[in-house]
């Protein structure tokens, strides 16, 4: 709501939410203030199908929409955070580093609780605000990830990392705490590309200076990508077959106190880094609906069977299935194989609590389905039977076990109505 309707000037923070929310067509206004004239100037990318006779209100068409059930090969990125998984989510959506670039995945686990056959499904990792429950073994699977070929950027957290000697995966051996005051004085690495620094927000935190970390000592594997007045403010490197980043400059929390697009890009451009590309790679799908609420794609079929099921017909291998549904508790997914087999398959929590599964190579059709719950069926059943016992309760007094079972509650509820009454001391 605060993005499309009460919001002006923020477009790329909007085609984030149309693409997440699978939006083609959408009614604005003329009484919204705010938004009044936005998608009139971007004619490029919101079509006007119409207005009423008092021109009110307004139809707009998002010319480039995204089903709400795909397959793709978009790269999936697995979050490790404690409580701030959000401010990952919400920086990409200053830059519209949407569904089509890369996937963020909630996790509510810490680090070491995952097998490293498990994290080598992801083609990255972020941690911010991280936590696991043993030191040593957490950075020994991170470690793991990379050099299998893993991409890893770690937002520092110096709750863990200052005062420590760091294993790897880091990139450097310590960090220090650091107040950024006055103005960044940056110099990015060539690698990264062309970076419009003067479009950055200054090191400002509610009128203070911006509270960060500095990297100290670099290993012998890895260079300084960023420097702030030449101390080492975002390092990454070669790590076995993989890349990790290390980064003392909270950027996504800057990113979105600062509502900036240039920085969320120069985020991109960093993650990019790590797979060992200029910038993210865009999967964007191409199809069209059908009749019978199905929408046809080169890559896959996906229809709509009740509002309890979802199904994709894979027409070509494909790295996951992002279904734009919101999960919650009694959503499963499973995989049809080749020969006519079922295989459950996990499902995770992706962008704004969407859901999403990584598809096994031998699948022809993922099926996303609802199953109440045990415990809804366990308490649907016993108010069942609470009202067949409330409805032929006078005819149950007349059995000769009536009786007993009175009797034998009737002890119990006593007990409990005399605690109960039983002045406390």
């Amino acid at each position: 709501t605060h993005t499309v309707w009460l919001t002006s000037d923020n477009y790329p923070e909007t085609e984030f939410v149309l693409d997440w929310f699978g939006i083609k067509k959408f009614l604005t206004s003329n009484l919204d203030e705010e938004v009044e004239g936005k998608y009139e100037a971007q004619p490029e990318t919101y079509e006007l199908l119409g207005k009423d006779e008092n021109d009110i209100f307004r139809i707009f068409e998002y010319v480039s929409p995204s089903p709400i059930l795909l397959s793709t090969d978009t790269p999936a990125a697995l979050v490790v955070s404690k409580d701030a998984y959000d401010v990952i989510y919400r920086s990409f959506a200053q830059g519209n580093i949407n569904s089509q670039y890369i996937i963020p995945i909630l996790t509510e686990r810490q680090i070491d609780d995952y097998k490293i056959d498990e994290l080598k499904n992801f083609d990255f990792i972020i941690l911010y605000n991280y936590m696991y429950k043993d030191r040593e073994s957490a950075f020994d699977l991170l470690a793991q990830y990379v050099r299998q070929g893993g991409s890893l950027f770690i937002e520092s957290n110096l709750f863990i990392e200052e005062g420590q000697s760091l294993p790897e995966p880091f990139p450097v051996k310590s960090v220090q705490k650091q107040a950024f005051a006055g103005s960044w004085n940056l110099a990015v690495d060539s690698e990264l590309g062309e970076v419009d620094l003067a479009s950055f927000s200054p090191p400002v935190y509610q009128e203070g200076p911006w509270g960060g970390a500095v990297g100290e000592e670099v290993k012998d594997w890895a260079k300084i990508l960023v420097s702030h007045q030449g101390q080492s403010l975002i390092v990454g490197g070669q790590l076995g077959k993989g890349r990790v980043v290390w980064s003392g400059m909270n950027l996504p929390y800057h990113i979105l106190t600062n509502h900036n697009q240039e920085e969320a890009e120069f985020l991109a451009k960093i993650l990019a880094w790590t797979e060992g590309k200029n910038n993210l790679e865009q999967f964007k799908t191409i199809g069209q609906a059908k009749e019978n609420l199905t929408y046809e794609s080169e890559n896959f079929t996906a229809q709509f069977i009740n509002p309890q099921e979802f199904k994709l017909a894979l027409k070509k291998p494909v790295k996951g299935a992002l279904f734009k549904g919101f999960y919650f508790f009694g959503w499963k997914a499973k995989a049809i194989l080749q020969d006519g087999k079922s295989q459950p398959i996990s499902l995770y929590k992706a962008g704004p609590g969407m859901m999403y599964v990584q598809i096994p190579a031998e699948a022809r059709e993922i099926i996303f389905y609802y199953q109440l719950p045990k415990i809804t069926v366990l308490s649907r059943l016993a108010a069942l039977l609470t009202i067949i016992f409330l409805l032929f309760r006078p005819s149950l007094r007349k059995l000769p076990l009536s009786s007993f079972i009175q009797n034998w509650f009737g002890k119990y509820k006593a007990k409990i109505g005399n605690w109960w009454n039983k002045d406390e001391v």
